[in-house]
């Protein structure tokens, strides 16, 4: 296997760096295609020995293997000093560890630390690697270059995850949606997305068959526009996505068949042309780091924004859905008693599976979520009133 790898990263690995994560990629040196990313995690209180673990194809972005906390618990329970976790690229069609066995073993023989002799140990998932299908690759002026994936799922036969993903935010999942046979099955994938759930059913639970005017900011692929449009029949959702190539990628690869609005535009612009009964904020930011507040965007919590959208509610019951993502207790905290001195009712979702956390925002003084539906019982054991 002949790759090119950064010379400077590979003079660093010749050491013990005890409690660090060098991460490097490596690139064939004729195609100059990437072919593996790996992440070198050292911890001198194990014992001698290098390990290469080869993630499941789709499980990159999960706890263990995109945060820097997930990746030591790993290394410690792998128990060796040196751990190379190693994620196979989205282009390559690799359905078994016996087809790049081979290819495993050398990259810990080149990244193993200097004077180490012994074996190279290749581990992987209990379930295997797992299968990845490519379906669609773009590249936006907003977000660089994404891709839909579509990986195998364990629960059974014939189910796959579909994922977006940006190229620059590799450790996050955009969008999911659950495939069965192929077709994007709405019931499954907002069941699969815990937030997704509570958004959905804590509509349902507002709305039921009422016609109501319903605006997604951060439509994203319109799973959720899509989910709620499917709950409640008679509402008039729309769904509002700034990136065009995000947008062609829903059309053509997360496209349930329900009848909802896309519209590809600026969210605070279109925010300032309509009126609605409920306006739902699902827009992050880049962060620089897993404790800084994800979402929403820094620009739908300004004082002056919540109290223009206030004013765009057009029935006094209706209110405001903020999806919330911020690892840090405290900031969580004071952003969600920010938000909730502009409206008299507050209640707060918040769920065991997600580090997500919903706010349900109502400009009137009626108590909600009173009404139980027996379909949606799950819902009531994961709503507080807060305000």
């Amino acid at each position: 296997m002949e790759v090119q790898i950064n010379c400077l990263q590979l003079n660093q690995l010749n050491t013990i760096h005890d409690k660090e994560i060098i991460n490097l990629s490596l690139i064939n040196k004729i195609t100059k295609v990437e072919m593996y990313n790996c992440d070198v995690i050292d911890n001198i209180e194990m014992k001698d020995g290098v390990v290469v673990y080869v993630i499941q194809q789709g499980k990159e972005s999960e706890w263990f293997f995109s945060t820097r906390k997930g990746k030591f618990e790993v290394s410690e329970e792998l128990g060796y000093k040196r751990t190379i976790l190693v994620s196979i690229d989205y282009h390559r069609r690799v359905n078994d560890i016996e087809e790049i066995y081979q290819e495993v073993k050398e990259i810990g023989n080149i990244l193993k630390y200097k004077g180490y002799k012994g074996d190279i140990q290749v581990m992987t998932d209990e379930t295997g690697i797992g299968k990845r299908e490519l379906l669609f690759e773009g590249k936006s002026k907003i977000n660089g270059k994404l891709w839909v994936e579509e990986t195998w799922k364990e629960e059974g036969e014939g189910k796959y995850s579909r994922k977006l993903i940006f190229e620059g935010e590799r450790s996050l999942v955009q969008s999911e949606g659950i495939s069965i046979n192929k077709k994007i099955d709405i019931v499954e994938s907002i069941k699969e997305v815990p937030y997704f759930k509570g958004i959905v059913y804590g509509i349902f639970n507002e709305v039921g068959e009422n016609i109501k005017d319903i605006t997604i900011i951060g439509g994203g692929v319109h799973i959720l526009a899509s989910g709620i449009k499917h709950w409640c029949k008679n509402t008039h959702v729309f769904s509002v996505e700034i990136d065009e190539v995000v947008n062609e990628a829903g059309i053509k690869c997360f496209n349930t068949g329900e009848e909802i609005e896309r519209c590809v535009c600026d969210g605070i612009e279109y925010i300032d042309k309509i009126k609605t009964d409920y306006i739902i904020i699902d827009v992050d930011c880049k962060v620089r780091n897993e404790n800084d507040i994800a979402a929403p965007h820094p620009k739908f919590i300004e004082e002056s924004m919540i109290e223009k959208m206030k004013l765009k509610i057009k029935d006094v019951n209706g209110g405001i859905i903020y999806n919330i993502v911020a690892r840090n207790d405290e900031q969580r905290k004071n952003l969600i008693n920010k938000i909730k001195l502009h409206f008299n009712k507050v209640y707060l979702w918040e769920n065991d599976e997600d580090v997500n956390v919903i706010l349900f925002c109502f400009i009137s003084n009626s108590n909600r979520f009173n009404s139980f539906n027996n379909t949606i019982r799950d819902f009531y054991n994961s709503i507080t009133q807060i305000k």
